[in-house]
């Protein structure tokens, strides 16, 4: 027999909705933006290392403490998503948000910045 999923169970999740407005996003930017950067690794775990051919950035972590509204928001969707999507026991973060940031580079063959 061939396990199926229930027909209400969908791997895609959308909003309808901005989960942040603009404001809320600058002060999630802010908030990381005053925590340590490290550069990012890749692999994973205690055994990531850089390779800047694959990944250059550096990233950041906001504690709960200092974005509980963030957190509280985030749940909330997560909760909703679970619900109408997935079904699970006891889900919530476990984990700060990572804050990531990419330098601005021109693209050679578009002469652009992003």
């Amino acid at each position: 027999m061939i396990p199926y999923m229930p027909k209400w169970q969908s791997y895609i999740a959308t909003t309808t909705s901005p989960m942040f407005t603009p404001e809320q996003c600058k002060l999630i930017i802010n908030a990381g933006h005053q925590q340590k950067p490290e550069q990012a690794k890749v692999g994973g775990g205690k055994d990531g290392k850089q390779d800047t051919k694959k990944r250059v950035t550096t990233i950041s972590w906001i504690p709960f403490a200092k974005m509980p509204e963030m957190y509280k928001t985030i749940e909330n969707q997560l909760s909703i998503v679970n619900l109408n999507h997935f079904g699970f026991d006891g889900v919530r973060l476990t984990e700060p948000a990572q804050f990531t940031e990419y330098p601005k580079r021109i693209l050679p063959n578009l002469k652009e910045v992003i």
